[in-house]
């Protein structure tokens, strides 16, 4: 392809000139943006923690300012070296602090993207997934932050006591909410489909046009996982999921119209409008 001269006598003088100087502009602009741009790099975590608001925190973490350092103290001892010895090369913005790995993480679990995260923290591309791996398999290896199921029927009535102090009809005998969710997921590949046996289809949900897994979860009156549960794939409905597990055997518990009203599950009342079914429903949704 020859190239344009913008000087050809086939433009008009006025609109000629116009594009010049549209031209000029742009190529000065793209030039002072390069010279002038300045990325702001944060090693130190602890005044870039206290600068941020706690709604800007809460945003960008999913969490309070307050429940990060728990985390952090929590899983600090079994999150890996920060970084500062290297077999090779230099390590030009100081070593990863390990409050840097965790900020790293939360921020791409939340939707951050890794190259942005990477410029922003000063690390290498590849530091944000491997910080993220590091900060999953600290938490995993936390038995302060397990999951547990309350067995005892002490422990359940732990829980029960919890709903009813927030119930206005005073419910007694709920353990936990339970819902479900669909966790998006690639499409399965020939390789996983020899070791799951079954192919992609059983992953795929029509109704969120996406591949994934049924993730089953219970919380307590405080909103915190008392069980999760992911064995089937993203057609399974939340009642089948639920169905299929040994905890339906354990509790009492408040669902949604994906489940079935049963002696341990209490659902609303589909199609009501008014009436003791319908006030049933507002306190159930409470």
């Amino acid at each position: 392809m020859s190239d344009i001269n913008i000087s050809s006598p086939i433009i008009p003088g006025e609109h000629e000139y116009a594009l010049q100087h549209c031209i000029r502009r742009i190529s000065s602009a793209r030039e002072g943006n390069m010279e002038q741009r300045q990325l702001n790099v944060y090693t130190d975590m602890e005044s870039y923690i206290r600068r941020m608001t706690d709604s800007g925190f809460r945003q960008r973490y999913r969490m309070s300012k307050d429940a990060f350092w728990t985390l952090l103290e929590i899983i600090e001892r079994r999150l890996p070296n920060t970084g500062e010895k290297r077999k090779r090369g230099a390590v030009p913005n100081g070593p990863i602090t390990k409050a840097a790995r965790l900020c790293m993480a939360l921020r791409y679990f939340s939707g951050g993207d890794p190259f942005d995260i990477a410029e922003v923290h000063g690390v290498g591309d590849d530091e944000v997934v491997r910080s993220a791996w590091d900060v999953v398999d600290a938490i995993h290896n936390s038995p302060e932050l397990n999951i547990t199921f309350p067995e005892t029927h002490e422990e359940q009535m732990d829980c029960a006591m919890g709903f009813k102090a927030k119930s206005r009809i005073n419910i007694n005998c709920c353990v936990g909410c339970i819902d479900g969710m669909l966790l998006w997921t690639n499409k399965p590949t020939v390789r996983d489909q020899k070791v799951i046996g079954f192919g992609p289809t059983k992953f795929f949900c029509g109704r969120k046009i996406k591949y994934g897994v049924n993730m089953m979860g219970v919380c307590d009156s405080k909103r915190r996982f008392i069980w999760v549960e992911v064995n089937m794939p993203g057609t399974a409905s939340d009642f089948y999921a639920f169905d299929e597990s040994a905890l339906k055997q354990k509790l009492k518990a408040e669902g949604d119209n994906g489940y079935i009203n049963s002696w341990y599950m209490c659902t609303a009342w589909r199609n009501v409008s008014s009436g003791p079914k319908d006030a049933m429903n507002f306190f159930h949704s409470q």
